[in-house]
């Protein structure tokens, strides 16, 4: 309980909007609710496992059990959600979400494919607590969470740096370019992905996870299908999702998303490669970065 009011706590809230509910408000729902209860403490003892890598196996164990208890009877509240239990259930909703990512699978597999298949895991998460939240938005809209559920409408934004600016514009020239007469569908898709990028890249940290809901299903496709322009605005994300200092279930997976959505697409041409070794040069930037330039090689 320490570790997640101290530290575990602000990988789930926004700096300066919500920290008080995951700090406070969170723990003291998780005495009312055992899912929670369990929520809290797989969690903390996950960060640990990322914190301390002599311990981390130990720590990864204690985390699943707790994993394998909330799951349990977290099944039973989604039957019944009320006025009183649903901030619990949304914590927890989240808190799944980062289980999902932030869990190492228990066997060994290709780390490129885990990190991309994790990050439609997040996509469908994201989508699930928007369901959670539509059940009972009236009553979450009202609560601590409030906030949290309508960030766009209580939030700052800010000008787009120039160099961001000029990546968008040239995002929205290849579509226009590339498919708004083939397929205009995928144009209204990726056109609609690339204006959620610019809301993030305004938005700040606040809305970086977030993007991923806002693309869509039509854009999630064709970026499963591989479709090139979807690959290049991803990559574009990967920019915001490097400069994020604070969510360590996810921030690591950056570097190995941008190489790998990357590198197929430096063979498609020098426009192509030009425009991702841009991206490259504004993901090296990040002020969270580890000042090791990012390594993309053409297959």
């Amino acid at each position: 309980m320490h570790h997640f009011t101290a530290h575990t706590y602000r990988s789930l809230s926004v700096a300066g909007v919500n920290d008080g509910v995951w700090q406070i408000f969170v723990p003291r729902q998780a005495l009312k609710y055992d899912y929670l209860m369990h929520g809290l403490m797989g969690l903390a003892a996950l960060h640990l496992s990322h914190e301390t890598p002599n311990e981390s196996e130990n720590y990864l164990e204690l985390s699943r059990t707790h994993q394998k208890a909330a799951f349990a009877s977290f099944r039973h509240a989604l039957d019944e959600i009320d006025k009183d239990n649903c901030h619990a259930v949304f914590a927890f909703s989240v808190m799944a979400m980062v289980f999902a990512i932030g869990t190492p699978l228990p066997y060994p597999v290709s780390s490129n494919t885990v990190v991309m298949d994790k990050m439609f895991v997040l996509y469908e998460f994201l989508h699930g607590i928007s369901t959670i939240t539509e059940a009972s938005r009236e009553w979450i809209g009202d609560g601590p969470f409030g906030d949290f559920t309508d960030m766009k409408n209580r939030m700052k934004w800010n000008d787009v740096d120039d160099r961001d600016q000029a990546l968008l514009k040239r995002l929205h020239g290849l579509n226009h370019a590339l498919l708004a007469v083939v397929d205009p569908c995928a144009h209204a898709a990726i056109k609609s992905a690339i204006d959620g990028l610019e809301m993030t890249f305004r938005g700040g940290e606040i809305l970086v996870l977030a993007w991923l809901s806002m693309c869509g299903d039509h854009y999630m496709t064709l970026l499963r299908q591989g479709q090139r322009l979807a690959r290049l605005v991803f990559i574009h994300w990967c920019i915001m999702l490097n400069r994020l200092d604070r969510v360590w279930w996810v921030k690591d997976n950056a570097k190995v998303l941008f190489e790998d959505f990357a590198v197929e697409l430096l063979g498609l041409g020098k426009e192509w490669s030009d425009a991702v070794q841009d991206v490259k040069a504004r993901f090296d930037e990040s002020p969270t970065s580890d000042n090791k330039s990012t390594e993309i090689h053409p297959c």
